[in-house]
This record gives C-alpha cells, structure tokens and sequence, in this order.
C-alpha cells in the first residue's frame, strides 16, 4: 500500500520495450482537493484530521477515512495523488466508482487505456483503477503518467 503509487509507475516502466516515454499530465480533483496544487493544511480543513501518516520512499501518505492523499516534500508540498479506497459514493469522470466490476472499466474503448490483470490505467484522464476479486477496489487520480508502452 504504501509504495501503491511508485509501483504503478515501475510496473509500467517494466512493461514495455526500449521506447520512448511520454508524460502525461493532469488536473485531477477530489472533493475541492486539486492535484498539484492543494496542500496538507487545505486537505484537513477538507476531510478533518487524518487517521495516521505513513512514510513512503517518495513522501507521505495520509490515511483518512475514504482515501489515502500522497505528498511528496520536499520536491513538491503538493498533493501528488489521491487514492479513493472506500468513498462508495465517488463516481470518477468516467462513470465508475468503488465495487464496479472490472468487466465494466475492461470494456472502455477509449484511446490511451492500459488493462492489466490487477489494474487499468485511463491515460486520457490520469486515473488508475486497481481490482481484487474482479471489482473495482481502489480509484487513484494522479498528478502525472509515464507511457514507456507505447499506449499512444
């Protein structure tokens, strides 16, 4: 979990041949919360205190009730993403929330989507959709994506 967001972007690196990369990127928001710009003190007059902080080899995450907000100091104050782990009530622009069945994110025929077996990534809007049991578990909205498998 706590290397959740490192991981998908090694996992895509890993995953293609020698090419070249393209970053992509976004401007995700969760509840008023923006990608790239909201800092810690804004997120808690947002969702109250968080429940505890853990470090991560890129930062911090902060665990609240429904999602866990990545900051990585001192590169950037900023929230770096967002992961939405049990906000049922969340839908993500493309219409998928918590407990949507992976058939259903699989089927997109939108350009720019990476499906794997455990995940798939949404290119065009920065957003990565992990599975356990084929439903949707967790809805991570990022500041930014590195194509290195040629998805365009």
């Amino acid at each position: 979990m706590k290397h959740l967001i490192s991981f998908i972007l090694i996992l895509l690196a890993l995953s293609g041949l020698a090419q070249a990369e393209t970053i992509y990127r976004y401007k995700n928001a969760y509840q008023g919360i923006n990608i790239g710009s909201s800092q810690i003190n804004e997120v808690r007059d947002i969702l109250g205190r968080e429940l505890s902080i853990e470090k991560t080899t890129n930062g911090f995450n902060y665990i609240f009730n429904n999602v866990i907000i990545n900051i990585s100091p001192p590169a950037s104050p900023a929230v770096n993403s967002i992961i939405i782990t049990s906000d049922t009530n969340y839908i993500c622009p493309n219409g998928f929330k918590i407990g949507t069945s992976q058939a259903s994110v699989t089927q997109s025929k939108k350009q720019l989507w990476y499906h794997h077996k455990n995940f798939s990534t949404d290119f065009n809007l920065g957003i990565v959709y992990w599975y356990k049991n084929t439903k949707v578990t967790r809805i991570v909205l990022v500041d930014s994506l590195v194509d290195r498998i040629g998805i365009k």
